[in-house]
């Protein structure tokens, strides 16, 4: 039933007369920045009182030519007060380099909602600088609408910003969309383009009628029309939902779904392993014609298997067959689609998706897809969920290392540093090296004899590396390296 419902919720989009931006503070001023990546260092954050977790940063890599390649980084940053994220900065690479950077930055009401959401790109062939580039104001309960977003492009000549678009929605009290429109601004007033309204009946159990309208050549027409017809007045069950569309000025029928349900689906909170069958028909001049149906057997994770018959000569046919399954923490693992060709599966088209859990976080996320020119499984991405925070402008940040018993000599280094501990009893076992997007660039062991080592970082790149001591009775201590 659950797939049924997806059909038939129609995103019901309509106009908003809206002619001017409604009254609001000015924004606070954005400061300046500057950024290249290699002024972006990671360290640990620990938490303190109340337990929360909050990913500071999240990278994707890209499989391309047998290995993983960064391809974007998120990285976030939060008002402590609230907890409402202040802003996010995408990387995003070519070629492993970084090729364009974006910074979303949020604005919030005494509520805690967003108002505004501004857009800046960073510019380093002017002055290092972020510029701006669009912003989207957010407007709650307006006359008529729950919400209104209006969307501004900065006009860098007269550095001011101006009107492009707005989209406005209204909800009943059921939390369905029954407003969603769209409109352009002229230079004078907001003309619509495009929307929808749409009037729902409910009883006690749910929806069961929907009228559908839609902006169309400069004015709103009928769309379709959908009735749910109950077979269970107790549960609120139905076994029918027919749909209509307004041609020539009447409504005639177009589609009918049926189904026959062996287990309640209202809510759908929790699946049975049980099997629901639903039945497409079309409107064939004076009668309903088979054209489909599935048949979907659910587990008690949540994944399903669905199978897809077609009506062929009077019969029900095999055709397709599509899989989601899921883990025991109810996320999914793969999702498959498969077509029925000379009484065998033969996949077309699939995902796997591959977690590494660490205690109370999803730390890695490895995906694969299903290529059919190699019949195999191959990498595609994997995401890295890390809590970790940054520092902007390392260049303005002293060069004293994060740890107090630790010294790193020189610091910044062209090929070579003296790794030093503070406490005289303790004694260096390992030394790990990594990049700021959290890989491991070098790796040394020690025999645990000595107070001090000697490591040479000649062949890293330029940039900021966090270094990583472990000592012999197992300390870890942390200090960051700059190479010039």
């Amino acid at each position: 039933m659950k797939k049924l419902i997806i059909i038939l919720m129609f995103i019901i989009p309509v106009l908003i007369s809206y002619s001017q931006e409604q009254g609001k503070a000015d924004l606070p001023l954005l400061s300046k920045s500057t950024l290249p990546l290699s002024n972006l260092m990671k360290m640990q954050q620990s938490s303190s009182g109340d337990t929360l977790w909050l990913y500071h940063r999240y990278d994707i890599n890209e499989w391309k030519d047998g290995e993983f390649h960064p391809y974007l980084t998120y990285i976030f940053d939060y008002y402590t007060e609230t907890v409402n994220i202040k802003y996010v900065i995408i990387i995003q690479y070519n070629q492993n380099k970084q090729d364009t950077t974006l910074k979303l930055n949020y604005f919030y009401d005494e509520n805690n909602r967003i108002t505004s959401t501004i857009t800046q790109n960073y510019n380093s062939n002017i002055a290092n600088q972020w510029i701006n580039y669009k912003r989207v104001d957010q407007f709650y309960n307006l006359s008529g609408l729950d919400s209104l977003f209006v969307r501004y492009i900065w006009d860098g000549n007269d550095s001011l910003w101006e009107k492009h678009d707005s989209r406005g929605f209204s909800y009943d009290n059921n939390g369905i969309i029954t407003i969603d429109s769209s409109c352009m601004w002229n230079g004078q007033e907001w003309e619509i383009y495009t929307g929808s309204k749409n009037d729902f009946l409910y009883n006690e159990y749910g929806n069961v009628y929907d009228w559908k309208r839609s902006f169309y050549n400069n004015s709103w027409v009928y769309d379709s029309w959908g009735f749910y017809y109950l077979t269970n007045d107790s549960t609120g069950e139905y076994n029918s939902y027919d749909i209509k569309v307004w041609v020539n000025g009447q409504w005639e029928n177009y589609e009918r779904w049926t189904e026959v349900v062996l287990h309640n689906w209202q809510g759908f909170t929790i699946y049975s392993p049980e099997m629901e069958h639903l039945v497409l028909q079309f409107w064939d001049n004076d009668k309903w014609i088979y054209a489909k149906k599935d048949s979907t057997i659910y587990d008690t994770l949540g994944g399903a298997t669905t199978y897809v018959f077609l009506m062929t000569d009077n019969n029900w046919q095999l055709s397709q067959r599509y899989r989601e399954a899921h883990n025991e923490k109810k996320l999914v693992t793969y999702i498959t689609y498969e077509e029925y060709i000379n009484n065998q599966w033969d996949t077309i088209w699939g995902s796997n998706h591959i977690y590494e859990y660490l205690g109370s976080i999803w730390k890695v996320m490895k995906l694969e897809e299903y290529d059919t020119t190699l019949m195999e499984w191959v990498p595609t991405y994997d995401h890295v969920l890390s809590d970790f925070t940054y520092i902007l402008n390392t260049e303005e940040i002293e060069t004293d290392n994060s740890s107090s018993n630790l010294q790193i000599i020189p610091n910044p280094t062209k090929n070579s540093i003296l790794i030093k501990l503070n406490d005289e009893s303790d004694r260096i076992k390992s030394v790990r090296v990594y990049n700021i997007t959290g890989q491991r660039v070098l790796e040394k062991s020690f025999h645990g004899k000595r107070i001090q080592e000697n490591l040479n970082v000649s062949s890293l790149k330029n940039g900021v590396y966090i270094l990583t001591v472990t000592t012999k009775d197992g300390k870890t201590m942390k200090g960051k390296v700059i190479k010039e």
